[in-house]
């Protein structure tokens, strides 16, 4: 048969075109053993290598713009490559293999960890008599040296640390199951156990021979191999413009700048955004339509062989359990709050509508790998549901947001200012601040309240109180700048004790002293009396106890220097991310 012939043969096989289809292979980078002319390669996507041991193959593959090299399938301890596989395709070549177990076990170190393996063999088939039958006697052929049932090359390939499938691709997976015992040539479509050991009582035989010392490493060194070969690469979703001055987005923008930095990340980001909202990251725009967002985020994380796909905020909870399900990439929620509480503080959901949306979102959790929260409070209501839950609390571009920042572009009184920055929304606690300011503070002469809103969300700014319009996120720490003391004055309801006020490390970080209410976890932050203070939330006499204590310009300067120091130590973005990163390398190794 001519070398043309195969490849149109290849071309028009249905089982190799119903496999390609199924495991995406035509958009991942593979590695092809035995690979041929490169008949099969060809088909693989962008970056797929060929190995063989015929200098024909080689040349002819090379000259047809094909990566393939010559080396020994049973020596891929000695071949560099120059990054992981996503996946790796051997077809009739198993049973020609001297040490088929070491072979599996050294696939492991070549490849990413969620890859798949598609070992094509010959087979003995369920009743054996079959084998004298022309289409099954190729399985006894007299170069084979390896003889397998479906059922014991299943058993080879899990004992090496792939969770196997038998497949013959002769028909959708549910009926596959039926044709397997009957076929004479099996597939075998394995994925990485990335948690795979050797047993105990095996390691017992081995430890110390030096023969089998380079499967021990395998076995426990692989995971290192894998990040240092290769770039993992990650999807960011977000229904959100991430360009948008308020907290969440700042917040997801802080996150994936420190992610997009990181040497071991290729980051991509979707969003509602209308041109990329952080420089040097490769964007693209999410619909905003519910099933749109959804097929385009499929077809991205499928396109993209994503090793990592995350989440931000609740509202891509149903973008997370499509790709979950119809990709292989792992799923990382980074959540700030509940929308079904928020939702019912404002009045505006059904009971049902409630409980439906929650059911959802602990669906949700149980579908994710990793889910990182703001708050510790909020953290211990999800490990109900998901135990790899971490908190990350709010962080601060200590850049941006420090005590030596300039006062100059926002004019300031000779009182003691006390400052608010932040939206209107109900669970903020403004209607509450206003009215203590009113009925204890706008009395004392030496007293100013001032506030700067994102949004008003209809709250009235009574009269006395000094209104700033919105500025730059950039500009905020000049208006911190002028205040004395800077306050969270939120209630005590059940948005407030799942979600964290991002504000307070950034107010802490301007070494100021604050004064916040006993809830969003702000008590597990601020130490009472060193660094800010804490009031019982809705109280006003307590309140207005915290601010004339803080009248006293050196105990202001006390307090604001030891919150500075706590951030600088404890909450940086860079202290924040660092945490993130190696919860996301716990899901690999």
């Amino acid at each position: 048969m001519s070398v043309e012939d195969r490849f149109k043969n290849v071309g028009r096989s249905r089982t190799f075109r119903r496999a390609i289809a199924e495991l995406g292979l035509a958009k991942k980078r593979v590695l092809d053993i035995g690979c041929g002319f490169g008949e099969y390669l060809s088909l693989f996507g962008s970056g797929s290598v060929g190995i063989t041991t015929t200098e024909e193959e080689v040349v002819y593959g090379q000259s047809h713009h094909l990566d393939i090299r010559k080396a020994n399938a049973e020596a891929l301890q000695d071949i560099k490559f120059e990054h992981a596989f996503d996946a790796v395709w051997a077809n009739n070549l198993f049973e020609h293999l001297l040490s088929p177990h070491a072979f599996l076990m050294r696939l492991r170190a070549a490849t990413v960890p969620d890859a798949t393996l598609v070992l094509g063999v010959p087979v003995i088939p369920i009743l054996p008599f079959l084998v004298r039958f022309r289409p099954f006697r190729g399985t006894l052929a007299s170069n084979h040296i390896g003889f397998y049932t479906a059922k014991s090359l299943a058993l080879t390939v899990e004992r090496a640390g792939w969770k196997a499938v038998p497949r013959t691709f002769l028909a959708p997976a549910w009926l596959d199951r039926f044709l397997v015992p009957f076929s004479p040539h099996v597939y075998i479509v394995a994925q990485k156990d990335t948690a795979f050991t050797y047993p105990e009582k095996k390691l017992k035989e081995w430890r110390g021979e030096s023969y089998y010392a380079d499967m021990l490493a395998l076995g426990s060194e692989e995971s290192h191999q894998v990040r240092t070969m290769n770039r993992m690469r990650v999807l960011a979703l977000a229904r959100t413009e991430l360009s948008s001055n308020r907290g969440t987005p700042i917040r997801i923008r802080s996150i994936l700048s420190f992610l997009s930095s990181t040497s071991d990340i290729e980051l991509t980001v979707l969003s509602w955004d209308d041109s990329p909202p952080i420089d040097g990251v490769a964007w693209r725009a999410l619909p905003r339509k519910p099933l749109r967002s959804a097929w385009e985020a499929l077809r991205e994380a499928r396109k993209g062989s994503y090793d990592l796909v995350i989440g931000h905020t609740l509202s891509t909870w149903f973008l997370l359990i499509v790709i979950r399900v119809f990709t292989h990439a792992r799923v990382m929620l980074e959540m700030h709050g509940f929308p079904e509480e928020e939702a019912r503080l404002y009045g505006g959901i059904s009971p049902i509508r409630f409980r439906f949306d929650r059911f959802c979102y602990e669906v949700t959790f149980r579908f994710c790998d990793l889910i990182t929260t703001c708050s510790e409070t909020a953290a211990e209501h999800i490990r109900r549901f998901q135990r790899n839950t971490i908190a990350i609390y709010g962080g601060a571009n200590i850049s941006l947001f420090n005590p030596s920042v300039s006062r100059e572009s926002v004019p300031q009184g000779k009182r003691i200012r006390i400052g608010y920055v932040g939206n209107g929304r109900v669970w903020q606690g403004l209607p509450f601040l206003f009215a203590a300011f009113d009925h204890s503070l706008s009395h004392d002469s030496d007293l100013e309240l001032a506030v700067l809103l994102s949004e008003h969300k209809n709250i009235r700014i009574p009269d006395g109180v000094i209104q700033h319009e919105p500025v730059p996120h950039q500009v905020v720490p000049h208006f911190l700048a002028t205040c004395d003391i800077l306050i969270i004055p939120r209630p005590q309801n059940e948005v407030n004790r799942l979600s964290f006020p991002s504000k307070l490390i950034e107010y802490m970080a301007m070494g100021k002293p604050v004064i916040a209410s006993k809830t969003s976890d702000a008590q597990r932050i601020i130490s009472h009396g060193v660094d800010g203070m804490l009031f019982e939330p809705g109280d006003e006499a307590d309140l207005v106890k915290m601010v004339k204590a803080l009248k006293d310009p050196h105990v202001r300067e006390r307090i604001g220097s030891a919150a500075a120091q706590k951030v600088q130590d404890r909450y940086t973005w860079d202290h924040q991310g660092e945490l993130i990163l190696a919860g996301i390398s716990a899901l690999f190794t």
